[in-house]
C-alpha cells in the first residue's frame, strides 16, 4: 500500500481519485493547489504524488519544478494528470521532470499500473537525472519547444506517456468490443420488440374493443381498428382530443382537467365544513395506476354517422349516441423514468349499447308489470266489494230460511245448505285472493306481539273439528298445558296459517283419518309446530309446485274444495312474521308441514319502574297524580283492542285527555296540531314505522322536546337497542301490566311539569 499526496483545486475530482486509489488498496490525502502541497511536504513525505496541471496559486508544473529542485523532496515520484488533447504539457512536463502522465479521462486499472511503473522506476533514479543538458529543440503544432531535461529522463518520460497511451488503447479496444456486443444485442431486442409489437398489435387489431392511447395533452397517439365501429377512422382521431368524441354533457365529469380542480376545491372546504368527498373519481385519462385505476366508467360516446352496425335496438337511445364502459390507466413513460411523470394514459372502451338497451327495457317492463300489478290489486279489491254486498244478501237470507221456528221440508234443507256452503266458499275465495293481492302489492299489515299460543291453537282446533266431523276424522292437539313458550307473532296471521294447514290436512285426508298438532322447541330460540295426516301425500316431482300460487297439484277436477293459494299465503305470511315454513311428504303415507316462530322474552317489559303489583288505584294514592292543568296524550296504534285498553287506562288518571291515530302520518300532523304533554308510541304501523316517526319528531324544534313513550310488541333487543338510540323515554312491550304503564305515563308528565 502506498502514501499517495493528490494535488487538484476540484473537490469532485479529488474524491474520485480517493475513491479509485481507495479501491486499489492506497492510502490518500488531498491538497487543493500546488502551495498546499509544499505546505503539507514540509510535515509528511508521501511515496507518491499525483497532480493537476491547472490549478489556482501553483500549477501542477510551478509544484513539480519546485520539487525536483529541493534535494530533499527531488526523489519524491510526480505523476501530471493533463488532458488527452494537451500534448504540450508533456513537453512542459519533461523541463519539470515530472515522472509520470496520466492523460485524462483514466480508467482505475490504468491508475494502478502507473503508479505501481513510477514508484518501480523511481527507485533507480540519481542525482543525474534531475541535472539539466544541452537544451534540444522540438516543434510541436507549429510551436517551438525547447527542452532541457536529461535524456535519460527524456526517456523515462516518453516512456511512461507510450506506456499510459498503450494501456488506454487497450482499454478502449476493450470497451469497442463490449460496445459492439451491446449494440448487436440492442439490433436484436429492437427486432424481438418489432416482432412482439407486431404480434401485439395484430392481437389489439383483432379485439371487439376500442384500445386507445392518448398523450399527456389528452390527445389520441393510437386508436385499433374497432373505432371503425362509431363511424371514424384511425386518421379521423389521431392528434385530436379525446373530448371530441365524448357526449358534451359527459365530458366535464370524465376529464382530469375539469374533476381533479373540483375535488381539490371540495377537500379544501372539507377542511371547515363537513362536506363529502370524492376520493376516487373515475377518468378517461386516467393518471394513477395499479388498483387506483379508473374501472368501470359509463359515459356516451358520439359516433361519427349515426348509425350502429348489430344495433338496430339503439334507435330509442338516440342516433349519434353510443353507450360504453371505459377502463383506463396513467402510463408513465415506456419504461418508468426515474421523475415519474405522465406521459398519457392508455384504456379500453367497451360497448354497453345492448345492456343499457336492455336495463332501460327491464325498467319499463318493471313498470308495466307494477301497473298491471296495481290494477290487478284495485280489480280484485273492486270486485271483492262488488260480490260481498249480493253475498251478504244470499248468505243472509239464507239463514233466515234457516229458522228452527218456521222449519223448512227436506228438500229445502238440502237446497239452503247447498246456498250456505257455496256462499261461505265463495266468500273465503274472496278472502283468499284479496290477501294474495296485498302480499303481492305489498299492503298487507303485520302486528307482531307476544302471543300465548295453547289458547290461540285451541280456538284454530275447534274450527278444523267441524271441518273433520263431516268425514269422520280425527283431530289431535297435543299443544296443552303451561310448558309452551309464547311466541312472537301476529295473532290473527298465526290463525289464519294454523287454520290452513289443519283444513289441509283434512281436505287431502282420507275418511276416517287422522290429524295430528305438535310442538317442539328447536332449540335455536323458535317453537316449530308440526300438523301430520296420514292423508294421499305428495309425490316428490310435485314438491317444487306446492307453494306456488293456483297450484292444486292434480286435484283440480276432484270433490275437495280449494283455490290454491292457501299455501302460499301461508309462506309469505310467515317470513313476513320472521318464522320458517317447510314440509316432508310421501305418496300413500301423508304428509307433514311444519311453521317455526321466535319464542318471546318472559319479562313482559324492558323498561320496569318500580313494582308492577296493584292496580291503578294503587297508584293514585296520596294526591300526587294532580296536575297544574290538563294534559294532552296522543296514542298512535292501528289496534282498536290496543287503543281502547289505552283509552281506559288514561281515563283513570285524573286531568288526563287522550287523542289517537291509527298511522304515524296522520298520527304527526296530529301531534303538530295539539303540541302533547306526552306521545305514546306503537313501532309496527301500516306505512311508516314508529321508528321513522320518532326521528321526524326527534328532526323537528317543535317536538324533540316532547317526552315520547314506546308502548310495542317489537321486543327483540336490535330493536329495544334502536329505540333507546332514537331517544324514546320509555320503552314498553306488550302485553304491558295496566298498573305499570300508568305509573310510567304518571312519572313521566310528573317530569314535564317540574
Amino acid at each position: 500500500m502506498a502514501k499517495i499526496l493528490i494535488v487538484e483545486d476540484m473537490r469532485t475530482q479529488a474524491q474520485l481519485l480517493e475513491h479509485h486509489l481507495a479501491a486499489l488498496g492506497h492510502e490518500s490525502q488531498w491538497a487543493g493547489n500546488g502551495q498546499e502541497a509544499l505546505e503539507y511536504l514540509s510535515r509528511e513525505r508521501p511515496d507518491i504524488i499525483i497532480s493537476d496541471v491547472q490549478m489556482p496559486v501553483m500549477n501542477g508544473l510551478e509544484l513539480c519544478k519546485e520539487i525536483k529542485a529541493n534535494p530533499a523532496l527531488r526523489f519524491i515520484p510526480v505523476i501530471l494528470l493533463t488532458a488527452a488533447d494537451e500534448a504540450t504539457d508533456v513537453l512542459r512536463g519533461i523541463n519539470a521532470h515530472a515522472d509520470g502522465y496520466l492523460t485524462k479521462p483514466y480508467e482505475q486499472a490504468l491508475l494502478g499500473e502507473i503508479i505501481l511503473t513510477t514508484i518501480a522506476a523511481n527507485g533507480a533514479e540519481d542525482e543525474a537525472a534531475y541535472q539539466d543538458s544541452e537544451p534540444i529543440e522540438v516543434e510541436l503544432n507549429g510551436e517551438k519547444h525547447t527542452i532541457t531535461a536529461s535524456r535519460k529522463h527524456m526517456a523515462k518520460l516518453f516512456l511512461s506517456a507510450y506506456q499510459s497511451s498503450s494501456i488506454q488503447n487497450s482499454l478502449l479496444i476493450e470497451k469497442e468490443t463490449k460496445l459492439t456486443e451491446t449494440n448487436n444485442k440492442l439490433s436484436r431486442s429492437i427486432e424481438q420488440l418489432s416482432a412482439s409489437e407486431e404480434r401485439f398489435r395484430g392481437l389489439v387489431q383483432t379485439l371487439p374493443d376500442i384500445v386507445y392511447k392518448i398523450d399527456r395533452d389528452g390527445c389520441f397517439t393510437f386508436v385499433n381498428d374497432s373505432i371503425h365501429r362509431l363511424g371514424y377512422h384511425q386518421t379521423d382521431l389521431l392528434g385530436r382530443h379525446f373530448s371530441e368524441i365524448i357526449f358534451d354533457e359527459d365530458v366535464e365529469h370524465v376529464s382530469a382537467d375539469s374533476v381533479i380542480p373540483k375535488i381539490r376545491e371540495t377537500r379544501k372546504n372539507a377542511e371547515t365544513d363537513d362536506v363529502p368527498t370524492t376520493p376516487h373519481p373515475k377518468l378517461f385519462d386516467e393518471r394513477r395506476t395499479t388498483d387506483r385505476m379508473t374501472i368501470g366508467l359509463e359515459l356516451r360516446l358520439k359516433t361519427k354517422s349515426g348509425e350502429f352496425a348489430g344495433h338496430a335496438e339503439l334507435k330509442a337511445l338516440g342516433e349519434q349516441l353510443l353507450y360504453v364502459e371505459v377502463n383506463s390507466i396513467g402510463m408513465y413513460g415506456e419504461n418508468p423514468n426515474s421523475d415519474r411523470q405522465y406521459v398519457g394514459s392508455v384504456g379500453v372502451i367497451r360497448d354497453i349499447s345492448e345492456r343499457i338497451a336492455t336495463q332501460q327495457a327491464m325498467k319499463l317492463a318493471k313498470e308495466a308489470a307494477d301497473t298491471a300489478n296495481k290494477a290487478k290489486s284495485e280489480f280484485l279489491s273492486s270486485m271483492s266489494h262488488e260480490l260481498r254486498t249480493p253475498l251478504n244478501a244470499i248468505l243472509g237470507f239464507s239463514q233466515l230460511l234457516d229458522d228452527p221456528d218456521n222449519p223448512l221440508n227436506g228438500e229445502q234443507i238440502s237446497s239452503v245448505g247447498h246456498i250456505l256452503d257455496g256462499g261461505e266458499h265463495l266468500l273465503n275465495l274472496i278472502n283468499e285472493v284479496l290477501d294474495l293481492a296485498k302480499i303481492e302489492s305489498g299492503n298487507i299489515s303485520i302486528s307482531i306481539e307476544r302471543i300465548e299460543p295453547v289458547k290461540a291453537v285451541s280456538q284454530c282446533i275447534l274450527m278444523a273439528n267441524a271441518l273433520a266431523e263431516k268425514r269422520n276424522i280425527t283431530v289431535i292437539n297435543n299443544v296443552l298445558g303451561d310448558q309452551i313458550p309464547w311466541l312472537y307473532a301476529d295473532l290473527v296471521r298465526f290463525k289464519q296459517v294454523l287454520i290452513n294447514l289443519l283444513s289441509n290436512a283434512v281436505k287431502y285426508n282420507e275418511n276416517g283419518g287422522q290429524v295430528t298438532l305438535d310442538w317442539a322447541d328447536t332449540g335455536e330460540g323458535m317453537v316449530r309446530l308440526t300438523v301430520t295426516d296420514n292423508g294421499y301425500g305428495i309425490p316428490e316431482e310435485r314438491h317444487d309446485e306446492l307453494f306456488r300460487p293456483f297450484q292444486r297439484l292434480g286435484k283440480e277436477a276432484s270433490d275437495i274444495e280449494g283455490t290454491g293459494i292457501g299455501l302460499t299465503i301461508s309462506r309469505e305470511l310467515v317470513e313476513r312474521m320472521k318464522g320458517h315454513i317447510g314440509f316432508k311428504s310421501q305418496p300413500d303415507e301423508g304428509s307433514e308441514f311444519w311453521i317455526e316462530f321466535p319464542i318471546a322474552s318472559t319479562q313482559h317489559d324492558v323498561t320496569l319502574v318500580g313494582d308492577s303489583k296493584g292496580d291503578i288505584e294503587e297508584v293514585l294514592e296520596d294526591g300526587e297524580t294532580t296536575f297544574k292543568d290538563t294534559k294532552i296524550l296522543i296514542y298512535i296504534e292501528d289496534n282498536p283492542a290496543n287503543l281502547q285498553l289505552m283509552g281506559r287506562v288514561v281515563l283513570n288518571i285524573p286531568n288526563c285527555r287522550l287523542l289517537s291515530s291509527s298511522n304515524a302520518e296522520d298520527g304527526l300532523k296530529l301531534i303538530d296540531e295539539k303540541k302533547p304533554d306526552l306521545i305514546l308510541m306503537d313501532i309496527n304501523l301500516p306505512g311508516m314505522s314508529g321508528f321513522d316517526a320518532m326521528k321526524i319528531l326527534q328532526g323537528q324544534d317543535s317536538t324533540r322536546n316532547i317526552p315520547v313513550i314506546a308502548i310495542t310488541a317489537a321486543a327483540m333487543a336490535e330493536s329495544v337497542a334502536e329505540g333507546r338510540a332514537l331517544g324514546f323515554t320509555e320503552y314498553l312491550t306488550k302485553p304491558f301490566n295496566v298498573a305499570n304503564v300508568a305509573k310510567v305515563i304518571i312519572k313521566t308528565l310528573r317530569a314535564t311539569e317540574n
